[in-house]
């Protein structure tokens, strides 16, 4: 049912409680799921860049994972040969495997700790960049244009059915 705003009538509105976007919402949920406290923010862009470049470093660290856990049963394969070898040949052979095998190894290591902490170094900055970001304030359009002159009243009224509890809150404004 509309209103009408007369000058000097009281008027009753129902009061739409909508949450504006906080930093700490963007806080918790960019520290679960990177990038996503910023799209909660309406920061699409650096929400984007930030799920895409630890999209990128995850999908390395399980490359890099893969390939070291592949190294690791290379070695176990050429060292069984090694210990299985009859002739000189064949173990100065497989001897330059094993050892090829554990430089491979390290190799891995290093490179998995590397991407490791390049995970967690793009999750620390995307955790502070939606701890210090700030929700955009409501535009002019979405505020009302007329604006009370007089006091604003609360008004709260409870309606109770059988085993139920039921709170209506209306906010009153005078216009003159």
């Amino acid at each position: 049912m509309p209103q009408s705003f007369a000058p000097g009538k009281t008027v009753t509105l129902p009061l739409e409680w909508k949450r504006q976007p906080s930093f700490v919402d963007a806080l918790w949920r960019s520290a679960i799921v990177p990038g996503l406290g910023q799209y909660h923010a309406k920061k699409r862009k650096s929400g984007f860049f930030f799920m895409l470049a630890e999209f990128i470093v995850v999908v390395s660290l399980l490359g890099t994972h893969w390939e070291y856990n592949d190294a690791i049963e290379q070695y176990h394969n050429h060292n069984e040969t090694y210990r299985k070898a009859l002739s000189q040949h064949k173990i100065a052979e497989t001897q330059d495997l094993v050892a090829d095998s554990i430089d491979r190894i390290e190799l891995l290591k290093d490179q998995r700790k590397t991407v490791l902490f390049s995970a967690v170094g793009i999750w620390a900055v995307n955790v502070v960049h939606a701890a210090l970001i700030r929700p955009p304030e409501p535009s002019v359009a979405s505020k009302p244009e007329l604006m009370p002159t007089s006091t604003q009243r609360w008004k709260v009224t409870k309606n109770a059915g059988p085993g139920e509890l039921q709170f209506s809150l209306t906010k009153q404004f005078n216009w003159k």
